[in-house]
């Protein structure tokens, strides 16, 4: 994605992001700088509990979006930005989402990391999504792990939905991330993930096989996912936010939902065709962080998809006793062997 070539200057300061996850192990060296947060699950008996994660799923999201550039470890995207954690793994529900958007409302946070989902649809939560992108938030979602068609919230048009792509030589042919590999492999090696969802409400891919991050307590691991490849674009998003011209512009600086739609315009326009794989695996492509910061000029917009193409806002009446509240929503990520494969 070129963020190896972007100025030094270039680290997101301004720009609040949050990333509803497991929470991020502050314990870490390259996460010291993440002092805020909210534990969703355990709101009423340690609302601070977020620094403590169980998983090690949102510290490695975290790394990719805002690892501090100190002398060991690896540098995100964003690291000046201002990142709030909200717990929300193991045992999220539908309803504590809604509850950690409503967070994200309350502190004006500008990006939302949403590397989770499930295959059920909620009307609520739509709602609240809706809420979100009114108050100028952007959902960047995790398009899924299942191999079929893109799962929720992803699936909504109100959301920009990763997909995610590997490369040929990034990892030792022998490992498990081999298993990641299809058939649609481009002349530069990027390949279409086996497992990532797909469908034509996917808006972009990014780096999401074997990708090195931060894990509890102080350690690094290479994993796969669409949970992996959403980070890459969450961390694009808060550096476009803070340094691209439109967002310094009165139109643009404004929160609201035409904010919203300019950055993801922006991420579009800048991404690039990658494997050989159909638009419904990789979207508009693989987005170039230097297009999107406007330090280089981005060729014609290509056409919008047709919001028809997304889901409808108004789900589908569900069967009588369904709790759209008790919906358990998962991240999704693939670790490693041993372990048996995980419905994520």
């Amino acid at each position: 994605m070129r963020l190896d070539q972007l100025p030094g200057t270039y680290r997101g300061q301004g720009v609040r992001i949050a990333i509803i996850d497991s929470g991020a192990a502050t314990t870490h060296d390259n996460l010291h700088g993440i002092r805020a947060g909210f534990d969703v699950i355990n709101k009423k008996t340690n609302p601070d509990g977020w620094d403590q994660d169980a998983l090690g799923h949102g510290s490695h999201c975290a790394g990719v979006i805002a690892a501090a550039d100190i002398a060991s470890g690896i540098r995100g995207f964003a690291p000046d930005a201002e990142v709030h954690a909200c717990k929300l793994f193991p045992g999220g529900q539908v309803s504590q989402l809604i509850d950690a958007l409503e967070y994200c409302i309350d502190k004006q946070i500008d990006v939302v990391n949403l590397s989770l989902g499930g295959a059920a649809v909620s009307e609520a939560l739509e709602q609240q999504i809706i809420r979100a992108r009114r108050a100028g938030i952007a959902c960047i979602v995790a398009a899924g792990n299942s191999g079929g068609a893109v799962q929720y919230p992803a699936s909504s048009p109100n959301v920009l939905a990763v997909a995610a792509i590997g490369k040929l030589d990034e990892f030792p042919a022998d490992s498990y991330h081999a298993q990641t590999l299809d058939a649609n492999v481009d002349a530069y090696g990027y390949f279409t993930a086996k497992f990532s969802c797909f469908g034509p409400q996917v808006a972009v891919c990014a780096p999401g096989v074997a990708i090195t991050s931060c894990v509890p307590p102080n350690n690094f691991a290479a994993w796969d996912g669409t949970s992996m490849a959403t980070p890459h674009v969450t961390g694009l998003a808060a550096l476009c936010l803070a340094h691209h011209p439109d967002f310094q512009t009165q139109q643009y600086r404004t929160r609201g939902a035409e904010r919203v739609e300019r950055l993801f315009q922006i991420i579009r326009a800048s991404a690039r065709r990658v494997s050989l794989g159909d638009q419904s695996r990789t979207g508009y492509g693989m987005p170039d962080t230097l297009l999107a910061v406007g330090l280089q000029p981005q060729a014609a917009m290509p056409p919008m998809q047709p919001q028809s193409m997304g889901m409808p806002l108004m789900m589908q009446a569900q069967a009588p006793g369904y709790d759209p509240f008790a919906l358990g929503m998962l991240p999704y990520y693939r670790p490693p062997l041993p372990y048996a494969p995980l419905a994520w």
